[in-house]
């Protein structure tokens, strides 16, 4: 069982899956920086948890300034590309559409370092054909704990999205029902006091 869970860690750091979660403020823009090689399969997924209308700014930069990605006013999203040149790669979230709201993001950046192209050859490197079955089996199986890690990653986004927006309405439902209760006390109240006024007799002077 502790050799698994070891395994899938190993499995896990090897795919580069990096997720967390951050706060835009208003007018501003936030960008990240992953390292990317020539050939290396990268990837992004994001969903607007908090904040306004769940929507933001999203923009995929190259170290040659050239842009890989680049949507507006985007609820969540997911998008693979593979790196063209070596450097840092700015994933970048804007939230200048708004002026007072800030917006909380959840994202997970993927730079899949099992699929990485390979070194130069030297006396001591195997060559591709000398890789066993076991290596082969052990890259596929690194393959699919990637995509599950990502599917997870990506649920989770989703899942607390929704409970978010659940939430929010939640609120909504019981403030509003404060308010009607509220309302009609005040009206009951009010008819009562003019009831009184109606069948109310004036004493003679």
């Amino acid at each position: 069982m502790q050799r698994s869970i070891v395994l899938l860690s190993v499995l896990a750091l090897l795919c580069g899956v990096q997720a967390f979660s951050t706060t835009i403020d208003a007018t501003r823009e936030e960008c990240f920086i992953e390292e990317g090689r020539t050939g290396q399969p990268m990837g992004l997924m994001f969903t607007v948890t908090q904040g306004g209308f769940l929507d933001i700014d999203v923009q995929i930069k190259a170290p040659d300034g050239r842009v890989v990605y680049s949507a507006e006013r985007q609820h969540d999203g997911k998008y693979n590309f593979i790196a063209h040149t070596d450097g840092p790669y700015n994933f970048c979230f804007g939230n200048r559409m708004s002026t007072l709201t800030p917006k909380q993001v959840s994202v997970v950046v993927v730079a899949d370092e099992a699929d990485r192209p390979p070194q130069p050859a030297n006396d001591k490197a195997a060559a591709p054909e000398d890789l066993s079955p076991l290596a082969e089996t052990i890259k596929n199986f690194a393959d699919t704990v990637k995509e599950i890690l990502e599917e997870q990653e990506y649920m989770k986004m989703r899942e607390r999205a929704h409970r978010n927006t659940n939430d929010s309405t939640n609120a909504r439902v019981v403030w509003w029902s404060f308010f009607e209760v509220a309302v009609l006390v005040t009206m009951s109240l009010g008819q009562i006091y003019y009831l009184r006024k109606f069948f109310e007799t004036k004493r003679p002077m």
